[in-house]
């Protein structure tokens, strides 16, 4: 189902809640109706006040709405790590996509989450720091235009790698390859370290 907000706004109101006509005298009524359905929300005086919406939530609150979509039990068909790998596929392959906020949250999370994994596939002396912690210069200042060439290489591993985990625990017959991540850390990694070097 897919909900559209201009759609919603557009329609009438419900009608208000009335006595019905075939009450008798004495029958339990309520003495007052619930107030009708408004289409808009009141602020102070004449000032219409829009609904908040996800998007414009801080972003140390919508990390922490990523982070309790976690579960924190197993259920009765699958393990708690399996559960958290089909989490980390939706943040990977669904809630990212909804906006920047949600992008850069869930991006926080997947990282994160997956650099231990990607440092221990690399050569030795053919890494920058593709996850910085540094503050990055003010040309650079958009979050998503990082400075680091190596930041869309670990973002491939991490597409490549939540995909794996989940089709590994779904099925016993997935075999994982043994080259699934040879073009990665044989062209495009190093190839993403030199260009860091050069710049």
């Amino acid at each position: 189902m897919i909900l559209d907000d201009k759609v919603i706004m557009s329609l009438p109101p419900p009608p208000p809640y009335l006595p019905s006509a075939g009450i008798q005298p004495g029958s339990p009524t309520l003495p007052n109706p619930p107030p009708p359905f408004s289409e808009s929300q009141h602020g102070s005086g004449n000032q219409l006040q829009r609904p908040l919406k996800l998007s414009v939530l801080p972003s140390h609150i919508l990390l922490q709405i990523v982070y309790n979509s976690f579960p924190t039990h197993p259920s009765l068909d699958t393990g708690l790590v399996e559960r958290q790998r089909k989490i980390l596929l939706w943040l990977a392959k669904s809630l990212r996509l909804v906006n920047k906020a949600f992008y850069i949250a869930c991006m926080h999370v997947l990282r994160s989450t997956y650099l231990p994994a990607y440092t221990s596939m690399l050569r030795p002396y053919y890494s920058s720091d593709p996850f910085p912690s540094s503050p990055v210069p003010r040309a650079h200042s958009s979050s998503l235009n990082t400075v680091q060439r190596e930041t869309p290489v670990l973002d491939l591993f991490i597409a490549l790698k939540v995909r794996e985990d989940v089709f590994v625990d779904d099925s016993e017959l997935h075999l994982e390859r043994e080259d699934m991540f040879k073009d990665i850390f044989d062209h495009a990694q190093p190839k993403a370290r030199l260009e860091d070097l050069a710049l």
